[in-house]
């Protein structure tokens, strides 16, 4: 993918739009750039040198489109996002003229930017790790305040500084092992006292399980997803909790035989709230086969699962210890408050869960800050801002834990600690042989980013 030529790109989000952006990066972007621009008065036009940065104004020129006013920055490497030579001109953002002008670049012998191709440059060349790197799309398709903040933090470099200190340890610690086992028989080949080297992996779980969990959510979407049996209220709280009718409520059994989904705020987060069908459908019938086949794929992909028990069920005590068993939930419902029948229960179960009447509203603000509070914990204030990232930090933590349960029989911990040096290096994008997984980063930007 990467290749020592000059790039081209239209940067700004395509339709039009009161300014656009065409960005140049390699080494003949000056030189491309006096194809287009003119600067005023013309004889303004230089070449910028060792690191310097300047703008010049001028006008833009096309056969196709005419004359445009435009400004011009230009930034000589090292100093620039991509370390190498970048121009970029500012004109209006009219779609002709912005292509107009990018064929003509290309007509120069720039090359048409692949998609994050910019961003991948800056990693290449050092200016930023693979969690920048990444922070940098996360940054960009964020859709709410907190996924913003998380993706600034992890741009700011604080948590490749910290993953790097880290990586830096752990080496010591594995360098330490293996030369001791190397050498048995030098005196001055000795680890640390095997307390001080479980205090220290001790220090890196538990700064992996931070990370861990800020994780950010499937789909960048907190998933919360209802559970429970059959008429027991799932789907008027999924009203309720959302604030207008989207799922179908009737007190007939089994209303509910798929999925149904909902977009919910709770205090700045994105979430998305799943109904899914009732457990105790008929066991032969083949649309509650498949309802129940779904229902365990949600509960199984949820990041906060609740589980909804009738309260007016005279069975409730007994159903919600075997929905805690077979669910996990984070939070357990006690729905049909307002019934006779559920005032024995309420107050058997009181301590465990939340108790509402969704239709009169009774609860359900109650409900909404436990909710906020289990998802922050799912999708805190941030710093692992993809999945990758996410499958890395888990990777280290394994080999770390199963370092320190080792760490008498040196040669099993070495092992281990490499293995988790070498989560460290991929969460970094250090040492990487693999393409394929660069290219898959890289691919999810836009053009001329």
């Amino acid at each position: 993918m990467y290749e020592r030529d000059t790039i081209v790109a239209i940067s700004t989000p395509p339709g039009p739009a009161a300014r656009g952006v065409i960005r140049l990066s390699g080494p003949d972007s000056f030189r491309l750039l006096w194809n287009v621009f003119v600067p005023l008065p013309p004889d303004r036009r230089r070449i910028p040198e060792g690191g310097e940065r300047f703008a010049l104004g001028g006008k833009v020129k096309g056969p196709q489109t005419g004359n445009a006013p435009a400004e011009c920055i230009l930034m000589s490497r090292p100093r620039s996002y991509t370390r190498e030579d970048v121009a970029e001109i500012h004109t209006i953002g009219s779609t002709p003229l912005l292509e107009d002008l990018l064929e003509r670049l290309v007509e120069g012998g720039a090359r048409r930017a692949e998609p994050g191709e910019f961003t991948f440059r800056a990693f290449v060349n050092g200016r930023i790790d693979l969690t920048q790197a990444e922070a940098v799309c996360a940054a960009i398709t964020a859709e709410d305040d907190r996924s913003y903040r998380a993706a600034q933090e992890a741009l700011s470099g604080r948590v490749g500084e910290t993953i790097r200190s880290m990586r830096d340890s752990v080496l010591g610690l594995r360098a330490e092992l293996e030369a001791e086992l190397d050498f048995p028989e030098e005196e001055g080949v000795r680890i640390r006292p095997l307390g001080e080297a479980e205090r220290s992996i001790g220090e890196w779980i538990r700064a992996l399980e931070s990370l861990e969990r800020m994780r950010p959510p499937s789909e960048g979407k907190v998933r919360i997803v209802l559970a429970g049996g059959i008429n027991a209220g799932k789907s008027t709280l999924f009203n309720a909790l959302i604030g207008r009718e989207c799922a179908i409520v009737h007190h007939t059994p089994g209303t509910t035989t798929d999925v149904v989904t909902a977009e919910l705020d709770l205090e700045g987060i994105r979430c998305l709230l799943v109904d899914t069908a009732g457990t105790g459908g008929a066991g032969g019938d083949p649309i509650a086969q498949r309802a129940e086949e779904i229902r365990g794929a949600e509960v199984e992909a949820a990041d906060v699962v609740v589980s909804v028990v009738d309260l007016s069920d005279p069975s409730a005590e007994k159903i919600e210890r075997e929905q805690r068993r077979l669910l996990r939930p984070a939070i357990t419902v006690g729905t049909k408050t307002d019934t006779a029948e559920s005032k024995k229960a309420r107050e058997a179960l009181r301590d465990r869960l939340f108790a509402v009447c969704a239709p009169r509203g009774e609860g359900v603000g109650e409900l909404r800050r436990a909710l906020a509070a289990e998802v922050r914990k799912v999708w805190g204030s941030g710093s692992v801002v993809s999945v990758r990232q996410k499958e890395e930090v888990e990777r280290a933590l394994g080999a770390l834990r199963r370092a320190r349960d080792v760490l008498e029989r040196r040669e099993l911990c070495a092992v281990e600690l490499r293995e988790a040096e070498s989560a460290l290096c991929d969460l970094l994008g250090e040492e990487m042989s693999h393409g394929d997984l660069l290219l898959t980063v890289f691919s999810r930007f836009c053009i001329g980013k």
